[in-house]
């Protein structure tokens, strides 16, 4: 029984990191967004976890590549989530 408290106080614990590691990349990019473009991309976290989870990815690498000034706007998150939502079809041909 002892062991099975312990195991659980360890996944409050590492279920508590997640949170608050979470919620610093929310606040950065919060800083980093328009309310517009973090309206959409909360939208697009409801519904697609993995696409949010790119676009946050490819939204801060931007930033520490210093390759956007100021805040995206709701028209570049839509382009970006587009770009990054594209499927990449592989065709075989048999000869």
């Amino acid at each position: 029984m002892d062991e099975l408290k312990q195991h659980q106080l360890e996944q409050q614990k590492t279920g508590e990191r997640e949170q608050a590691a979470e919620m610093q990349v929310t606040s950065l990019v919060r800083k980093l967004l328009d309310d517009g473009a973090m309206q959409r991309l909360n939208n697009v976290r409801l519904v697609n976890r993995e696409l949010y989870l790119r676009a946050v990815q490819t939204v801060l690498m931007m930033y520490r590549a210093r390759r956007f000034s100021g805040k995206l706007n709701d028209a570049d998150t839509k382009i970006l989530l587009e770009k990054l939502s594209q499927k990449r079809e592989t065709t075989i041909t048999r000869k």
